[in-house]
Order: C-alpha cells, then structure tokens, then sequence
C-alpha cells in the first residue's frame, strides 16, 4: 500500500480514466476496460509506455473502486485542488504588486530624471547668463577706458609740450585709500565658485568697487573687496548672500592699513637730460606721458594688490585667533 500511495499521491486519477469524481462505480469499471485495452501490454508489446499507461489505470481502478479507499482519495484531491487554487490567487497577486511595485519605480525614475534635465538646464542657462555677462561687462569697460585714453590724448595734444619731470624734483606716490572707503571679508566654500570677475560684478550693484584679491585654499576660499563707499560696504555685508547653491559670507572690516608709498620714478627712465638740445614734439610728449601713465599704473597695482594681500592674510590670522 506505501508503494500504492506514493504512486498515486499526486496523480488525478479521475482525469487519468476521463470521468467525473462523481460518477458510479459502474461508470468507473466501464472506462477502466475501455483504456486498458488500448494500451495492454500483449496488444502493445514493444511499447514500454503502453505497460505504464496500463499499471498506472490499474492503479486507478483499484483506489477508485473500493469505496473507504476512494473517500480518503477524494479528501486528498480535494485539497491539493484547494492548494493549488490558493497557489493560483498568490501568484497572482505577487503578480500585480510586483507590476505595481515596477510601475512606481519607473514612475520614480522618471521623475527624478526630468529633475535632473530641469536642473541641468537651469545651471546651463545661468551659466550662459553669467558669460554673457562676463564678455558685455569686459567689452564696456574696454570701451569705457578706449574712450579716457583718447581724451586724455587729446587735451594733451591741444596743450602742446609740457616740462618733463625728473625724479630729483618728484616722486610718485602710490594713491590712498580714501577716507570713507572700506573693505569687505568674503569667504565660500567652492574652489570653483567665484573669481575676481565674479565678485567685481556681485558688490558693483553696492557702488564703486576698487581691487578684489581672491585666496586661500581648497575648500576654504577667502577675498576681500575694497568698496569706494563705506555706506555700500556697509549695506553689501548686510544683506549680499552671494549665489544661491554657493553663498557667500560677507563681513566688514573695520580697522584698515595706511597704504605705503610707492616707489620714485627712474630718472633713466622718464627724465629729460636737464640743458639737452632736444626738443619734443607734442605728439612725443604725449606718447611718453602715456608710456609712463601705464608704467606707473602697473606698479600702483601691483604694490596694491600686495597691500591688500597681507590686509586679508592678517585678518585671516585675527579670524582664527577668535
């Protein structure tokens, strides 16, 4: 009987003689004879899946027809019917949370990719911004200072040769700070955040920037502003934040240095030999008024811009000792 039961534990043998669960006996003996003849070994001798098919009825007809055994059958099929049923709706709903579950997921990623190609184009139209800015500002200020030059050649054109001066009877100092100027810490965090440029044009919305110095190092960026006004660098320290994915934190300096004088002028270089016998033309003269014009220029600042370096290396110093 165990070899009986582990034979036909999972077999249907309803299914196996085609008919009902409940059909009669007698219907049961009727199409066990008609399929066992079919496949009967002495009819089907050189087929082994005709024996098969033949013990496999065999099977059938002996569980089917004994009424205690068929009760116990029917319980066993009726619930492995059940399982398989219950199988069935599981599977089915795994099915669906797993399409709804994917769903969301590309619903997600969908979303976050527009995110992305929205930011992108927020950052790239800022960046454009930012550039043309950048060249419209440079071309201006080109223009601007095309234009002083011109002038200035000009009025010195129309006023004929002027005595050249020699180093003996006069120096060029540098140009002070004026009395109501001030500076302007900024500090960030992006190496890549800001430039000379950039900060030029965010406090010029203030009033009159004078030079700009950026330092530091990675991940602690550092400049200092030099405002013309003091009320704009006062206004500017309150309430400028900088960009908004890279702020800017801005404070006043309070106490400055007097700037240094610069260097007297190289009589080789500009002087005229004092009694010569010649003469300048005006257009000479001008020529060499520029000439030392943009000389000069260079070293006020250059000696400037060391100025301002060690003011914001010592106001670093005072920082940290706070």
């Amino acid at each position: 009987m165990a070899k009986l039961m582990e034979r036909i534990k999972h077999e249907d043998l309803y299914e196996l003689l085609g008919i009902l669960p409940d059909c009669s006996e007698k219907d049961i003996k009727r199409a066990y004879r008609q399929k066992a003849l079919k496949c009967h070994p002495d009819k089907n001798p050189d087929d082994p899946l005709a024996a098969q098919a033949f013990h496999r009825l065999s099977d059938a007809y002996e569980v089917l027809t004994d009424p205690e055994v068929k009760k116990a059958y029917d319980q066993v099929l009726r619930a492995r019917q059940a399982h398989a049923i219950r199988n069935k709706q599981l599977d089915a709903k795994r099915r669906k949370l797993k399409d709804d579950l994917e769903a969301r997921e590309r619903q997600a990623q969908e979303a976050a990719f527009q995110t992305v190609v929205e930011r992108l184009s927020e950052e790239e139209q800022l960046a454009r911004e930012i550039e043309r800015l950048r060249r419209e500002g440079s071309r201006v200020l080109e223009e601007e200072q095309e234009r002083l030059s011109r002038e200035i050649r000009g009025a010195q054109a129309q006023s004929g040769a002027s005595p050249t001066r020699t180093a003996s009877s006069q120096a060029y100092p540098l140009p002070s700070t004026p009395a109501e100027s001030a500076k302007l810490k900024v500090r960030w965090k992006d190496d890549a955040a800001y430039d000379q440029s950039q900060l030029r044009q965010i406090f010029a919305k203030y009033g009159d920037v004078g030079e700009v110095i950026v330092l530091g190092k990675p991940g602690k960026m550092s400049g200092l502003v030099e405002m013309h006004s003091r009320s704009a660098a006062e206004l500017a320290a309150q309430i400028e934040t900088g960009f908004r994915d890279h702020p800017l934190k801005v404070k006043l300096i309070t106490d400055t240095q007097t700037p240094t004088s610069g260097p007297s002028r190289p009589e080789s270089a500009f002087s005229t030999p004092l009694g010569g016998a010649l003469f300048a033309s005006a257009e000479t003269v001008a020529r060499t008024q520029d000439f030392e014009s943009l000389v000069m220029r260079k070293l006020r600042q250059e000696e400037e811009r060391k100025r301002l370096i060690r003011e914001i290396e010592e106001q670093d110093a005072r920082d940290a000792a706070l």
